[in-house]
């Protein structure tokens, strides 16, 4: 797919503390591009609709083709796997993309890289409304869901760890 990264509803991720939250929100979704070659893979992040079934912190990811999101696996925690239920193969782009993406999530250095660039969707990660303001479009997270679950801005810079 051709991605426009200019385009008024892309915003670039360049933290991966921010990356962390934006995955972890239950409805995020990300294109991965590589600044070279233009070509890019759009994700969601999804949280199950029965939660209780899951551990907590379990995220499904789909890669979007054609309009369609078709299963990659599970986010749970820090780590990405593919699952029995995925039809991707381990060397297809779609899983290599997705794992690239959690380790943005979890490295500083690997973001700073720009090997492969991170761009939002310009919705909230939490509850999927499209973000207004400049200030929360940076953060992919609205005002009202920001104040319901209590975040804080993230204002420390990354420690290497």
């Amino acid at each position: 797919m051709i991605f426009d990264p200019t385009g008024k509803e892309n915003c670039l991720m360049t933290d991966s503390k921010v990356i962390y939250r934006y995955l972890h929100g239950g409805k995020g979704e990300v294109t991965l591009m590589s600044p070279r070659s233009h070509k890019a893979h759009s994700y969601k992040f999804l949280k199950p609709a029965n939660e209780r079934d899951f551990p907590e912190d379990t995220i499904f990811v789909y890669v979007l083709h054609e309009g369609h999101k078709m299963y990659l696996g599970m986010l749970a925690g820090s780590e990405f796997r593919r699952t029995a239920k995925s039809t991707f193969g381990e060397d297809t782009e779609a899983v290599k993309g997705a794992r690239y993406i959690v380790k943005m999530a979890n490295r500083q250095d690997v973001v700073d890289a720009r090997m492969m660039e991170l761009y939002h969707s310009g919705r909230c990660c939490y509850c999927g409304r499209p973000l207004e303001s400049a200030k929360y479009l940076s953060y992919g997270i609205g005002k009202r869901c920001m104040q319901y679950y209590n975040i804080q801005l993230l204002k420390e810079p990354w420690d290497g760890n």
